[in-house]
């Protein structure tokens, strides 16, 4: 059975940029960098073994800033909410569970960046990222209360890595 979610969430450094990434006390309601997926589709594929597998469809990743921010994970439309500085774009990937854990790791092209200001500099993921940045994350198999459009939640946790062209 195909099944759609999203990914919200925030981050707590991005490499280039100084300063704290938080409006007070680090947590999703203070934090000044948010991003949101498009909806994607989750296609089971056979196990192999004990690892479940399902594709992950191709789509967008976009990045916000907000200068007061209001996080909470009850409405994904406050990680969607300030100034769009980047958009990334996705091809179908593999998604693998685990046992209590889910693995994904993948790439993000950059689509989109906008400049803005931050700390009185001015960035751009164009010059942050250049080309995109592959993401590698932790998910966690043991659902949580989810939201009118998405019944059910997973906490994840994740690390990026931009993508350096080569001159």
């Amino acid at each position: 059975m195909v099944r759609q979610g999203q990914v919200v969430g925030y981050f707590t450094n991005i490499k280039g940029i100084t300063g704290s990434l938080f409006n007070g006390s680090p947590s999703e309601a203070t934090a000044l960098f948010t991003f949101r997926s498009d909806v994607f589709s989750l296609t089971p594929l056979p196990a192999n073994g004990d690892i479940g597998l399902d594709l992950v469809s191709a789509g967008t990743f976009n990045v916000y800033y907000n200068a007061n921010p209001n996080g909470d994970w009850s409405d994904p439309n406050t990680f969607s909410a300030g100034q769009l500085v980047a958009r990334f774009s996705r091809n179908e990937t593999l998604f693998l569970q685990i046992g209590p854990v889910s693995h994904h790791v993948l790439t993000e092209t950059l689509l989109y960046s906008q400049n803005f200001r931050f700390n009185n500099q001015t960035y751009s993921f164009s010059r942050l990222t250049l080309d995109g940045i592959t993401l590698d994350q932790f998910v966690s198999n043991t659902s949580m209360h989810g939201t009118t459009d998405f019944p059910f939640g997973l906490a994840f946790a994740g690390n990026g890595v931009a993508i350096l062209r080569k001159e």
